[in-house]
């Protein structure tokens, strides 16, 4: 059996998918890390995913979410026209410091697992794909893992793009994979050359609200309507279609997703007061759906990690 860990983008919600997975973890005794065969992460979900592979309990990766969160989302100073109008509303280098306090100088094949983390390249005007030395074709194992972090995490709007010494220029993973399970899937069975009989997929989101039309309130219009709406869309739409085309490669019942449902509605991703409401959400859904996970995700650690040569 080979086992993945997918998860998904969405800024500072990535504390569902952290919570979840520590109480997991806390059920386990063990890293939760070492139970999968292959981990990938889109943007907040790249940085979880990192963390995993550098052999941070999950536990430790929701703290960070709490103690960096309000730095690396702090507002900046005043400006005449709106934030985010004419120039990013948030400090790329905040998040730099507090990823620097947590891995130094550590690489990409520090990891303990096989990684697939998505970044777009802005040179190339292509996607990207960051991964351990663990497949056919090329790899990044040297590649600095606050590189691979900050690449995946650049949300446009959001964050300048990542730029490094070294002529980087790279956005967010989450403009093309914002649900990494099709990648993940994707790596599986042409880097890998894994059966897909044996393959089982556990894919978590952030709780991001999905955009549908209700009764007495059509969808339509111009600008107006879906100027705010449309990252909201993208995103859904992405989510939806990686998971249906995952589903449709390995089977439908070998692909879970766990994406529990914010009851509030509110689809901010910058907003340090939901990190409670968020927990919750996370450590919840643990609680509800550990036991019939386990028997297929959390029976036993996998296998260890040999990098390719």
């Amino acid at each position: 059996m080979k086992r993945i860990l997918a998860i998904d983008g969405g800024g500072m919600r990535g504390v569902v998918p952290a919570a979840f997975l520590a109480e997991i973890e806390d059920r386990l005794g063990q890293p939760v890390g070492s139970y999968f065969d292959l981990i990938a992460g889109t943007s907040t979900g790249g940085l979880i995913a990192l963390g995993l592979g550098f052999g941070s309990r999950a536990r430790e990766i929701l703290q960070l979410y709490e103690t960096w969160s309000p730095v690396v989302f702090a507002r900046r100073g005043f400006r005449l026209l709106p934030r985010g109008l004419t120039g990013p509303i948030y400090d790329l280098d905040a998040l730099r410091r507090a990823l620097t306090a947590a891995w130094g100088s550590l690489r990409l094949g520090d990891s303990r697992c096989r990684l697939v983390i998505p970044a777009y390249d802005l040179k190339t005007g292509k996607a990207h794909v960051w991964r351990t030395a663990h497949g056919r074709g090329g790899h990044h194992a040297d590649a600095d893992a606050l590189d691979v972090a900050l690449s995946t995490a650049a949300a446009p709007v959001y964050f300048a793009p990542h730029r490094s010494a070294t002529g980087l220029a790279m956005l967010d993973g989450g403009v093309w994979a914002q649900c990494p399970a099709l990648l993940a899937v994707a790596e599986a069975l042409w880097e890998l050359r894994w059966d897909p009989a044996e393959i089982h997929v556990l894919s978590l989101g952030c709780s991001l609200p999905i955009l549908r039309e209700t009764d007495g309130r059509p969808a339509g219009g111009g600008l107006v309507y879906w100027g705010p709406r449309l990252p909201q869309l993208f995103l859904s739409a992405q989510e939806d279609a990686a998971l249906a085309m995952a589903r449709q490669a390995l089977g439908p019942d070998r692909v879970v997703r766990v994406n529990p449902a914010d009851p509030t509605g509110d689809g901010r991703v910058d907003n340090p007061a939901d990190i409670p409401r968020l927990e919750a959400l996370g450590r919840q859904a643990a609680e509800a759906q550990f036991n019939s996970l386990r028997p297929v995700f959390f029976h036993g650690p996998a296998a260890p990690f040999v990098p390719a040569g």
